[in-house]
């Protein structure tokens, strides 16, 4: 299965349930059902400027973008980008993938890029640094996003177990 079926089938979700689908919203989709173990995303994610962050994914997206396998409109003046894929995007993930990568976005669909961007930094200091202490996620959260308020981030790491815990019951 290529990694172009992955960003298709992350596009086609998030907008089948009218989420935003920008950048950011496609990397926290992937990143979100990779780390919840609720599909196997071929992707490598490291912490960058607005949290988990694939370079691979945003390569491809280009590429799609480029081939014109992915359509960019702008919907709002101020917003960045959105994207649907379009005729020549024909792979496809399996059925199982598609089906987990839609509870995902169905979770997803009311969230911004800044509430995506501390729910997955609260998801990647939990399950890629370890940690399970609140306490210790909060201060590392806040040090690595330091624009945001504690209580900012305390909600997020709310969303965060809450998301977790519904995805998990999928994977």
């Amino acid at each position: 299965m290529s990694m172009k079926a992955w960003i298709g089938a992350s596009v086609d979700k998030l907008n089948d349930v009218n989420s935003w689908t920008g950048r950011i919203h496609i990397h926290k989709h992937l990143f979100i059902a990779q780390v919840l173990a609720v599909a196997n995303v071929p992707f490598q994610f490291e912490l960058y400027h607005f949290g988990p962050y694939s370079f691979e994914a945003d390569h491809v997206i280009a590429e799609m973008e480029a081939f014109g396998e992915l359509e960019k409109t702008y919907v709002r003046p101020g917003y960045g980008p959105t994207y649907k894929t379009t005729d020549l995007a024909e792979d496809a993930v399996s059925d199982e993938d598609a089906a987990a990568l839609s509870c995902v976005a169905d979770q997803l669909r009311g969230f911004n890029s800044g509430d995506l961007e501390l729910i997955a930094t609260c998801l990647w200091v939990a399950r890629r640094e370890g940690e399970a202490d609140e306490r210790v996620i909060i201060d590392r959260v806040k040090e690595i996003k330091p624009k945001y308020s504690t209580l900012r981030i305390q909600s997020a790491l709310v969303q965060a177990r809450q998301l977790a815990s519904k995805l998990e019951q999928v994977g």
